[in-house]
C-alpha cells in the first residue's frame, strides 16, 4: 500500500484546460510514474512561501518552477541548512558556517514564440555564431534583471555572497546546450581550437567585447559590469528538469511498473589532448544512484564582494581566474547534455508482476540490503514487496546458466537474509516462485 501523500503537486488547483500540456503529460502519463513520484517525495519538504508553487507548476511557469524544485531537492540531498522563510530570494542556505543567498531564474521564450518557427543553424559557422552571440544575449537578458533588482540591499542578503542560477528554456532546444556560451558571457573571452601546419591542434583564447545578434548588442563580460561585484557566482546548468527526477525516482525505487529508461548524450571527455566532447549511452539499472548535482557549473566572479568559497555547491564544475587564467575543475563523469528515453515493454517481456510487488533497481537495494555478491552469480532483477517489510532478488547461475532466487525480510528496520532457492531452469520459474515468496504474510 503506498504511503498517502500530505500535499500533492498533482492534484488540481486550476481547470484543466489552463494546465500545462507538459504538467498534463506528467500527470497522466504511467511512463512518467517515477517523476511524478519523486517530485511528489522531494515537494514534501518543500516550504512554499508565495503559496502560489503548485498553480504555477500547473500553469505558466511550469520550467521555471520545476527548476525551483529541483535546486531543493540538490540542496536537501547536500544537507545544507536551507531557509525559504522569504519572499526573496529563493533559498538562503548554510554549509559549515557559510551563510549564502541563491536566487533562481530563467531564459524564457519571447513573446509569441512559436516552436514551428524556430531557424535551426544550417552548418558549423551557424552554430558557432548562435553560441558565440544569441546564446549569450538569451542568457544575459535574465541575469542582467536580477542584477537590477540589488537582491543583496535586503536585509537578509547583506554582507553574505550572493548566487544566481539559471537555467535555459528560450526555445526547444535550449537544454541541449552546455554552459560554454555563459562562461564566454561572463568572463569576456573566448576559446578556439586552432590547427598547426602540422595538423596539431590547441586552444587559443582572446578577448570578447560583445555580443551580437540581429539588432540586440551586449557588452561581454558580465562580472566586470557595474555592480556585479556584489554577485559571488553565477550556476548553470540544463539538467534541473523533469528528466533528472524521472532518472532519480527510477534510482530511488519510485515507480510501480516494469521500466527500461535508458539516458544518451555527450561528457567531459579527461584526456588533455581531447576537443570533443566524448559520447555515451547507458541504462539506468546499469548505474549506481545519479548525484543530484551532477550537470551543475559554478562560475566564480573574480571580482566578489563576497566570494564564495570553493567547492560550496558539491558535485558541481568549478570555473575560475587564477592569475588573469581561467580554470575549470570538471567531476571525472560530467555530462553536457542527455536526453532520456523511457521503454516500458521491453525490459520484462515475460511475467507481469501481482498486484501488490513492485519491481525496484538494484540501486536502490544497495541502499537497503548490506550483501556480499557471489562471482559465480549474477544479480538481474530486484523486487519488493508493496508495504516494503519484504525485498527479492533473481540470479543467473554463470557455470549451470540456471536461476536461483534470495529472500530478504525487514527485523526491527533493517533487511535480513529469510531464504534463498536454487535450480530454476527458466527467469520465469524463479520470478513466480518469488513472487509467491513476496505475496506471503509470514
Amino acid at each position: 500500500m503506498k504511503k498517502e501523500i500530505e500535499k500533492d503537486l498533482f492534484k488540481l488547483v486550476v481547470p484543466e484546460g489552463r494546465c500545462d500540456s507538459r504538467f498534463l503529460s506528467i500527470r497522466n502519463l504511467p511512463e512518467n510514474e517515477a517523476t511524478r513520484l519523486m517530485m511528489n517525495e522531494v515537494f514534501q519538504k518543500f516550504h512554499d512561501a508565495d503559496g502560489n508553487f503548485v498553480e504555477q507548476l500547473q500553469t505558466t511557469g511550469f520550467d521555471a518552477r520545476v527548476f525551483e524544485l529541483y535546486l531543493f531537492a540538490y540542496l536537501w540531498d547536500g544537507a545544507y541548512d536551507i531557509s525559504r522563510d522569504f519572499d526573496r530570494p529563493d533559498f538562503i542556505i548554510e554549509m559549515n558556517g557559510t551563510r549564502v543567498a541563491l536566487e533562481a531564474t530563467t531564459s524564457n521564450p519571447t513573446a509569441g514564440f512559436n516552436p514551428d518557427e524556430e531557424v535551426t543553424p544550417s552548418s558549423k559557422e551557424d552554430m558557432q555564431e548562435k553560441l558565440l552571440h544569441e546564446l549569450p544575449i538569451k542568457l544575459g537578458s535574465p541575469l542582467f534583471s536580477k542584477l537590477r533588482k540589488k537582491y543583496w540591499e535586503l536585509p537578509q542578503c547583506k554582507e553574505i555572497p550572493f548566487v544566481l542560477a539559471i537555467e535555459p528554456f528560450h526555445e526547444t532546444e535550449s537544454l541541449s546546450y552546455s554552459s560554454s556560451s555563459l562562461i564566454q558571457y561572463l568572463y569576456g573571452q573566448k576559446d578556439t581550437v586552432v590547427e598547426d601546419s602540422e595538423g596539431k591542434k590547441s586552444i587559443e583564447t582572446s578577448p570578447l567585447s560583445e555580443h551580437r545578434s540581429g539588432s540586440k548588442v551586449i557588452p561581454s563580460g558580465f562580472f566586470s559590469l557595474p555592480d556585479t561585484e556584489n554577485i559571488s557566482a553565477i550556476i548553470y546548468t540544463n539538467a534541473g528538469t523533469v528528466a533528472k527526477f524521472k532518472r532519480l525516482g527510477f534510482h530511488y525505487g519510485y515507480f510501480t511498473r516494469y521500466s527500461k529508461i535508458m539516458r544518451i548524450g555527450t561528457c567531459y571527455d579527461p584526456d588533455p589532448n581531447a576537443y570533443e566532447p566524448q559520447t555515451f549511452t547507458y541504462d539506468l539499472s546499469e548505474r549506481e544512484i545519479e548525484p543530484w548535482g551532477e550537470g551543475l557549473v559554478v562560475c566564480y566572479n573574480p571580482h566578489a564582494k563576497y566570494p564564495l568559497p570553493r567547492s560550496f555547491f558539491v558535485e558541481a564544475a568549478e570555473y575560475y581566474i587564477e592569475g588573469n587564467q581561467l580554470f575549470c575543475d570538471i567531476p571525472k563523469f560530467f555530462p553536457y547534455q542527455s536526453k532520456t528515453f523511457h521503454d516500458m515493454t521491453s525490459y520484462f517481456p515475460l511475467e507481469t508482476p501481482p498486484k501488490w510487488v513492485t519491481p525496484i533497481t538494484k540501486s536502490f537495494v544497495n541502499l537497503k540490503v548490506i550483501r556480499m555478491e557471489h562471482p559465480l552469480y549474477t544479480e538481474l532483477e530486484w523486487y519488493m514487496e508493496k508495504k516494503s517489510k519484504k525485498i527479492g532478488i533473481v540470479l543467473r547461475d554463470n557455470n549451470d546458466e540456471d536461476f536461483s532466487i534470495v529472500l530478504f525480510k525487514k527485523v526491527a528496520g533493517k533487511y535480513e537474509f529469510a531464504r534463498n532457492d536454487i535450480n530454476f531452469v527458466t527467469i520465469g520459474q524463479a520470478r513466480k516462485k518469488l513472487f509467491q515468496y513476496l505475496l506471503l504474510k509470514t
